[in-house]
């Protein structure tokens, strides 16, 4: 179901879900948008908390979970200030991140729900940064790193946080209208070529996070 003001599943956010785990703990959803990592999630046996800064979003999450019929908690926050206390062995989170020069910046609804920043790191950073006190021991923590993302300045802040990352899944998909708009720019900030891109498609990787001190065996994106 579509809602006004709400951000539309699309092929991302669609490649991150087919790529989450089973299991049977606890999860998090943040930036749910329309719910559909928290709908799946909860599909593959999870007990889900779906928080989104939007109204219009948590109740199009609500609706969208009761017409699959499935049973979520969603709450309206800042990120995780909602479940402040609690640990979850799973978060996903596909937060804004298209790089956004300040002479682009927009406060229309449509523009602010890819809002990254200047580099496309201000929201994805706090959501490495709260995983400390959000992850439960040998939690894992599920996002996209588009091509559009340094890859050196990901891997840095992943370090700074105390986290280790991995790949789990890479796919090619064409170049969308946003991406296209600001290609030159997105270029720039990533050592990417226009005419590669063109060509080729842009690539997404669905990457999965944990803690250092959860005992892994180390393996890095």
């Amino acid at each position: 179901m579509r809602f006004s003001n709400v951000a539309v599943p699309d092929e991302y956010g669609a490649f991150l879900a087919e790529n989450l785990p089973s299991g049977n703990g606890t999860a998090l959803d943040l930036t749910t948008g329309s719910g559909i990592h928290a709908i799946v999630l909860a599909s593959l046996g999870y007990t889900v908390t779906a928080i989104d800064v939007s109204a219009a979003a948590v109740n199009a999450t609500r609706e969208n979970a009761a017409l699959n019929g499935i049973q979520l908690s969603v709450l309206q926050g800042d990120l995780y200030a909602p479940v402040a206390d609690q640990r979850f062995d799973v978060i996903v989170a596909w937060p804004p991140v298209m790089p956004t020069p300040q002479t682009r910046v927009s406060q229309s609804y449509n523009m602010q729900i890819h809002d990254g920043g200047a580099a496309g790191f201000d929201i994805l950073e706090r959501v490495l940064q709260g995983t400390a006190a959000a992850l439960a021991p040998g939690g894992r923590l599920f996002t996209l790193r588009p091509w559009y993302l340094d890859e050196e300045k990901f891997n840095r802040l992943v370090s700074c946080c105390g986290l280790q990352c991995k790949t789990l899944a890479s796919e090619r998909f064409p170049l969308g209208t946003l991406s296209t708009e600001r290609l030159a720019y997105l270029c720039n900030l990533s050592q990417h070529h226009e005419e590669d891109l063109y060509r080729n498609g842009q690539e997404m990787h669905v990457v999965e996070l944990w803690s250092l001190g959860a005992g892994d065996d180390g393996q890095e994106n």
